[in-house]
């Protein structure tokens, strides 16, 4: 599956050095604009939407305190590699040891057959709510999330509304479910990310 080893070689080239997570975007800005549903070109722009790029609250607000942004303009807590060390593991978390099918699994059983599928095929993502994520993941899936991020249980249902469409958009370039192979080789690289 080529789609998904490209995002794999970009993830490993980011986080050994091959790139500089500074302004540009690329390969890094390209890889958390997928997951995190950015629509920007560039790193900037991704982490600008992301991290509150003028509206408070939402993921931006939850995550800029998550990485220590706290509301603050000029922190260096928002950098990509902060982003990527915060959430990569969480992601990572997500998608091993048959995670990813578990979730898509449990959309499907809990009513959300057409999200589920939307986030696998190459068509747009259709949204989730919180209360539908809390649902259909159940209450300690969401607590892992939640604990790994120091957020609260509604927080966490937040995140996990807004990245679940990306990541599974993102891990299914092809439109179909990856090999468990090639998820647990991704996540391997997503547990990697260290804070810079």
């Amino acid at each position: 599956m080529s789609g998904l080893n490209d995002l794999i070689g970009s993830l490993e080239k980011a986080q050994t050095g091959g790139h500089s997570g500074s302004s540009g975007g690329g390969e890094l800005g390209d890889v958390l604009g997928g997951v995190l549903g950015g629509s920007g070109g560039g790193l900037g722009g991704v982490l600008g939407s992301v991290l509150g790029g003028g509206k408070s609250g939402g993921l931006g607000g939850v995550l800029g305190s998550v990485l220590g942004g706290g509301g603050k303009s000029g922190s260096g807590g928002g950098s990509a590699g902060n982003l990527m060390a915060t959430l990569g593991p969480m992601i990572a978390m997500l998608i091993a040891n048959g995670g990813l099918q578990k979730i898509l699994g449990s959309l499907r059983a809990n009513g959300l057959t057409s999200q589920a599928d939307s986030w696998v095929s190459t068509g747009e993502n259709k949204p989730i709510e919180p209360e539908q994520v809390k649902q259909a993941l159940g209450d300690d899936q969401v607590a892992q999330v939640a604990d790994h991020l120091g957020i609260d249980h509604d927080q966490a249902s937040q995140v996990l509304a807004e990245v679940l469409p990306g990541l599974v958009n993102t891990v299914t370039p092809d439109g179909k479910e990856p090999s468990q192979e090639d998820l647990d080789k991704l996540a391997d690289v997503l547990k990697g990310f260290k804070p810079a």
